[in-house]
Order: structure tokens, then sequence, then C-alpha cells
């Protein structure tokens, strides 16, 4: 087992400050100071955040506030974090497989009683910057459908790419950052589930899965600025670190399809069968399960793999 150290220099020079004057207190500040240093890789909070969370339960438990905040603080010490630490786990699987239910049922039955974070990676939740792009890209390619056979409809094509393009720019910064902000939290002991997860290699048509997109517009190939634009976006996903398990969602293209009736077959079936034939083991430690069963055994397996990596 690896376990946090600090110089193994530290030890006798403690002990020959105390040997020779236990009151040296710049001495011992001193190596008070490296001590600390030593460890701060390892550290779950920040000092700051340390005094914060020290100042904020001193003050929800005195006697003035302790009757108004009972519920709320009882509830924050129900609320515990896994002895092995915190950990990262994504639930992924196609359309119609019940991602967004077994998380709801995975929240429900963990987060009254852990420290348990959700973070969606899907596009149906942008940021207030994604969500202002996305309207100009609609705008952009609307006008350049109305235009396109009048002089100077190719250069609003153009725009209205450009536009899209920063678009799926802002949703790769989106989806990087909230999984760099869920992966911060389980380094301070929380379970963190992600719905949804950027998979290499996972193609769906001539795009990969929640990945890349750039470079499948109009005009990629012969635009300078969409070019910069596509090595900025996959340089985004190269930098999203893995998660610490997956849960895999399987269920047939058929059995997708007919749940997800309203969507598109051909999207459906691509995604169901990428996903099948996905080596998803060289990203991370995989959980298979099959999603065709009733939600209810379905849930219970989910439920009882999660435990076992708890």
């Amino acid at each position: 087992m690896s376990l946090p150290t600090v110089s193994h220099d530290l030890v006798p020079e403690l002990l020959a400050v105390l040997a020779r004057d236990r009151r040296d207190a710049f001495a011992l500040r001193r190596l008070r100071r490296d001590a600390l240093r030593g460890l701060r890789p390892f550290e779950r909070l920040s000092r700051r955040q340390a005094a914060w969370s020290y100042a904020r339960a001193r003050v929800a438990r005195s006697w003035p506030l302790r009757p108004l905040l009972r519920g709320l603080t009882r509830s924050d010490l129900r609320r515990k974090t896994p002895l092995g630490g915190g950990l990262t786990i994504a639930l992924v699987g196609p359309d119609g497989a019940g991602k967004s239910t077994i998380v709801s049922e995975l929240t429900e039955w963990l987060a009254w009683r852990l420290n348990l974070r959700v973070y969606y990676l899907g596009s149906a939740q942008p940021s207030r910057r994604t969500r202002a792009l996305r309207s100009l890209s609609r705008a952009g390619r609307g006008a350049a459908r109305r235009l396109r056979r009048l002089p100077g409809g190719g250069l609003v094509a153009r725009a209205a790419d450009a536009l899209t393009a920063l678009r799926y720019l802002a949703d790769a910064d989106d989806r990087a950052s909230r999984v760099q902000a869920g992966r911060s939290l389980a380094t301070r002991g929380a379970v963190v589930l992600f719905d949804r997860f950027p998979l290499p290699d996972v193609h769906v048509g001539e795009r990969l899965m929640d990945g890349p997109r750039i470079p499948t517009l109009a005009t990629a190939a012969t635009s300078r600025l969409l070019e910069r634009l596509a090595e900025r976006e996959r340089a985004v996903y190269a930098r999203i670190a893995p998660p610490d398990h997956i849960i895999q969602l399987a269920v047939s293209p058929a059995v997708a399809l007919g749940r997800k009736g309203n969507r598109s077959p051909q999207s459906v079936e691509a995604k169901s069968r990428a996903l099948a034939e996905a080596d998803l083991g060289r990203l991370a430690p995989v959980t298979r399960i099959d999603a065709e069963q009733p939600l209810e055994k379905v849930v219970a397996e989910v439920k009882a793999s999660v435990w076992r990596l708890l």
C-alpha cells in the first residue's frame, strides 16, 4: 500500500532539536513547515477550504443558530466518506439503456448518507456560454440555408460553421471542467457519478460518441480557422482523465429503438452498436450489465456493483 510520507531527515532533526532544546520555537516551526510541505500533495482540503469548513461548522453549532440549522447540521454529519478514499464512476450506455433513471435511483439510495456528487456529461445541460453559442449557431445555420443559392451564400455557410465549431468547443470545455471538478471532489473523498462520459474510439458514424465534432463540419477540411479550432477541441478531450470505473449498460439496437421510438432509428442503432463493439476495458475497469432486464433487476445489479467498489 502506498502511504503519504515526508522526508526521512525530518525525524532525526526533530529528535536532535528535542534533545538540545525543547523550547527552540524557531527550529520546531521550521520542521513543522517542512512536514506540511511534504504532505501537501496528499491533502484533501487546502488550508483556506479547511478554515472555511471549520468556521462554518462552528457557526452552525453556536447556540443562537443551532435550533434553526439542526436539521441541516445532522444531515451533514450523517454523510460519510469511503474509508478507501474518493471514487469516480462513469455510467455509460446507448439511448434507451435507462442511464438517467438509474442515476436518479443511485442518488436517492446514496446521497442521504454518502458524500456523493453527480455530473452530467452530455450536451443537454449547457453552460451559459455554450447556450449562447448554441443560439448563435442555430441562427447562423438558418441564415445559411436561406441564403445558400444567393451570391455570398458560401461565405455565410463558412461563418455558420465557425459559430458551430465554437459551440462544439464550448461543449468540450463544459465536459472537461465537469470531469475536473468531479476528480477534484474525489481526491477529497467524495464519490462522483458521471452520467455519460467521453469515450475514445467509440465511433457513431463519422464522429466519436460524446467526443470531438468539429472535423465533421462541411467546411472543416478547407478552413484554417476550423482546423485550429479542431486542434483545440482534440486537446481539450485529450486532457480528460478516465474515470476510476465504468459501468456499461448493454442493450441491443432493437430494444433501444423500442424504448426510444421518437429518436432517429439510425442514430439509436449506431450508438448501441458502437458501445457494444467498443473495448472500454483499455480505458478503465468495466462492469457490464444487461440493461434489457426489468428495471428493478438492473438497478439492483448496478447498486451491487457500486457497493463492491465502495
